[in-house]
């Protein structure tokens, strides 16, 4: 998955090189500043975080799916307080689960 976004990135990059001249010369982040689009990687998370937000609204037709939320009176006893129970991973192919995804987002 990495490779992957590592080349759409480097085609944005091209591309960016391509219809602006002044990119040349010019730090890939700053050309992106200028022209007012974010990064391939920022405009994933941003999505990612949007879903989960709409998922967590009650009303969403995925919403059923989600774990029980555990008890607020426990989640305040903690260091790290989170609304859904984690799972202890080490695999970096969990980080594309939807569980993941209600611990980070």
């Amino acid at each position: 998955m990495q490779e992957v976004a590592e080349q759409l990135e480097a085609v944005q990059r091209r591309t960016l090189h391509i219809v602006y001249s002044y990119s040349r010369f010019t730090p890939y982040i700053t050309t992106l500043a200028l022209v007012g689009i974010p990064t391939l990687k920022a405009r994933h998370l941003d999505s990612t975080k949007w879903f989960f937000r709409k998922v967590n609204q009650p009303d969403n037709y995925l919403h059923h799916f989600l774990p029980p939320c555990r008890d607020p009176a426990v989640t305040s006893h903690f260091r790290k307080p989170t609304v859904y129970p984690g799972r202890n991973l080490r695999t970096k192919r969990y980080c594309s689960t939807i569980s993941y995804g209600l611990l980070n987002f």
